[in-house]
């Protein structure tokens, strides 16, 4: 790895040294990757600092063999892996081999650069490839990710979690594919306490999770608190993205509200409700601009509350609530 001229004989070497060096205004320490990197302990980005693959090079950080958090974000710092440039020449992937361990532990900034890859994190831990108590700003590629956690009475799980009052996540660009939860509210992203999801790019194929193939809210505690869980959604492209109980693109409960003006959403599929959505217990939505079509409840149960909803399904003591669908177009 290398920064400027200088280089360094590992990538946590050159991280270390980035940590001390003071960066240029509105400019970042750039460290630039040539080659397949190995990573065993945890990097600490206590600068504002961008790691990128060596233009023309395509490279991958090896995590598999740290068992911890590969980069933590501290507050007030930015970490930037991959390019701003969409048109950018060389990849870099950061993959945990389906070990354990967590991938970005994010307290401050961080952008996931078009030509980056977070992959292959496979734990029982939520959030397993990123842990947002900070701002999020994903314009690349999530894939291979799976969680175990939870159980089928918890609505836990997830590979990204949004887990603070103040928590952003932006989901700009890239391709979500692959990621599975055993159990869960979101395989992909779930929000546990009353952060916001921004959604108004990307595609999001083959995401699988028992609650919410895609993303899932639920405010614990949410009578103390009169903001709920944000999802709100302007665009991508939700395909054959699928739930084992309800939610096949979206799981909310409690205070949730999900607000959806643009995106298409297709092929998606529950088992028991909500091809696209499932609302619980007070969660509301408001749907206009959106293109639903094929999206399907593939075994609806023989009896109780759950069933039914190819696109939206209402259910739970307090039951959800669907306040606009309106121009949208279902088929």
């Amino acid at each position: 790895a290398r920064i400027g001229s200088a280089y360094y004989g590992t990538l946590a070497e050159a991280v270390s040294a980035a940590n001390g060096m003071e960066a240029a205004a509105e400019s970042p320490v750039e460290i630039y990757v040539q080659r397949d990197a190995a990573v065993t302990t945890t990097m600490t980005i206590n600068n504002d600092i961008t790691i990128n693959a060596q233009e023309g090079s395509d490279v991958t950080i090896n995590a598999g063999s740290c068992s911890a958090t590969v980069f933590t974000v501290n507050a007030g710092k930015m970490f930037t892996l991959g390019s701003a440039d969409k048109q950018y020449c060389g990849q870099i992937t950061v993959s945990k081999d389906e070990k354990a361990g967590r991938i970005i532990d994010c307290k401050g900034v961080f952008n996931l650069g078009y030509n980056s890859t977070l992959t292959k994190a496979k734990s029982s831990a939520w959030g397993n490839v990123i842990l947002n108590t900070g701002t999020c700003n994903l314009y690349g590629n999530v894939k291979d990710n799976s969680c175990s956690q939870g159980s089928s009475t918890a609505t836990t799980g997830c590979v990204i979690l949004n887990n603070h009052i103040n928590a952003v996540l932006n989901i700009c660009d890239g391709k979500y594919l692959n990621n599975a939860c055993q159990y869960g509210g979101g395989a992909l992203v779930y929000d546990n306490a009353y952060g916001t999801i921004n959604a108004s790019g990307g595609h999001f194929i083959n995401n699988s999770s028992y609650k919410g193939g895609v993303f899932g809210g639920k405010a614990n505690n949410s009578t103390t608190n009169n903001n709920g869980t944000k999802i709100n959604i302007s665009g991508g492209e939700f395909t054959c993205n699928s739930a084992t109980e309800r939610g096949g693109v979206i799981w909310a409960e409690k205070k949730t509200v999900v607000m959806i003006t643009g995106g298409v959403f297709e092929g998606n599929s529950a088992n028991v409700g909500g091809g696209v959505i499932g609302l619980q217990d007070g969660a509301t939505t408001e749907i206009s601009g959106a293109v639903m079509k094929n999206n399907y409840v593939s075994a609806a149960k023989t009896s109780g509350t759950y069933q039914g909803g190819g696109a939206v399904l209402l259910t739970g003591a307090g039951f959800g609530s669907l306040k606009t669908m309106t121009p949208s177009l279902i088929l």
